[in-house]
């Protein structure tokens, strides 16, 4: 059965624009009472259904609220977004969206309006509602801990209902409520179906799902050991690293996805000849080892991203052969990782006395 159903979803932007009183918008972009007021409250501006004398439906709250906590919805539909105020013509969204205003003089003109108020429900119908425009006001009593997620509406509420003959569309009935039931426990389904493949798109994927997926590529980053936004960029880059598995190309990839440049890779077996003067030197800085390769990035060296490419460059390297990974200081010795035009430059020693306000550098020499 397709819907034909309006869905209205208020979440981080129209949060951000409300009118609110004790709540705090989180990171996450969810709204959460921050214990400042006796009594949170916030209202948010019209929602727009593009049709007059429209029957509002269902109206659904995802929140994190403790048991003892009170809270109160309110809901006021009109096909006019103005009113008479003092003689004047005074939008609502002036009058609601106005921080100046009291929120009990707001609560009470929605029940004086012929608005309606709901305690205690996050999952309530809107069908006694009536009006091209709905305006949603919430009120939290105490400072009890209250975390609310996202808002959805729906117009209409019940896709069923409208399968019926004539003599049975009653919203306010008791078929119309009691067929409401099933008819939202369909549209939940059907959000859900609709929303399915967010669950596999590495960009809208929950974080907890994110591991799932690279486990079905191939990939290990469980742990939580990778940032979200380096677990995203290395699932999106996941098919093409899963091809060119065991090679040069793939072990150059992952240090850009995770340190964001290109890295230098010496392979033992390119080096090419050197002298018996310089081997001893050669096999300390790039191994003995005719399988192995040494990676140098050129920054300080950061214990959390060599742990982060120790464990993705074991996954990805040619089999058999050995990593080993370098983080270039700013100044390097000679017979060591010291390299012109990158980390070796000349200096001189410069005499200080302790206790002569002398800052010490980074070369030091005590004599």
């Amino acid at each position: 059965m397709a819907t034909d159903a309006k869905i209205f979803r208020i979440n981080i932007n129209r949060f951000r624009k409300a009118a609110k009183k004790g709540f705090t918008l989180l990171e996450n972009g969810h709204l959460a009472v921050d214990g400042s007021e006796s009594a949170a409250a916030l209202f948010f501006s019209k929602i727009d259904s593009g049709e007059k004398d429209t029957v509002w439906g269902r109206f659904s709250m995802d929140m994190d609220i403790e048991s003892e906590t009170v809270f109160n919805v309110y809901a006021f539909a009109s096909d006019n977004d103005y009113f008479l105020r003092n003689g004047l013509e005074t939008k609502f969204d002036d009058f609601f969206m106005n921080p100046d205003e009291p929120f009990v003089t707001k609560f009470k003109a929605v029940i004086m309006s012929g608005g309606k108020k709901f305690s205690n429900v996050d999952d309530l119908l809107l069908s006694s509602l009536q009006g091209r425009y709905l305006w949603i006001g919430i009120e939290i009593i105490g400072s009890m801990m209250c975390e609310i997620k996202s808002i959805t509406v729906f117009n209409p509420g019940d896709v069923f209902l409208k399968t019926f003959p004539e003599i049975y569309k009653n919203q306010g009935d008791f078929f119309g409520r009691y067929l409401s039931i099933f008819s939202s426990l369909y549209m939940d389904f059907d959000r859900r179906i609709e929303a399915l493949p967010n669950l596999v798109d590495p960009e809208k994927a929950p974080l907890e799902v994110l591991p799932i997926l690279a486990d079905w590529m191939g990939i290990k980053i469980d742990g939580g050991f990778l940032e979200e936004e380096k677990m995203r960029e290395l699932l999106k880059n996941g098919y093409r690293l899963s091809r060119i598995k065991g090679t040069r190309r793939a072990v150059s990839m992952i240090c850009r996805l995770i340190l964001g440049e290109e890295p230098i890779i010496i392979e033992k077996s390119r080096v090419g000849s050197v002298s018996a003067q310089d081997k001893d030197t050669y096999d300390k800085l790039y191994s003995s080892d005719p399988y192995s390769f040494t990676i140098i990035i050129r920054q300080h060296k950061d214990e959390k991203l060599y742990a982060q490419l120790k464990f993705l460059i074991e996954q990805f390297k040619p089999a058999r052969s050995k990593a080993k990974i370098i983080f270039l200081d700013k100044a390097g010795n000679l017979n060591s990782y010291c390299y012109l035009d990158m980390n070796a430059f000349l200096s001189e020693y410069q005499s200080c006395e302790l206790d002569r306000d002398f800052i010490l550098g980074e070369n030091i020499r005590l004599e």
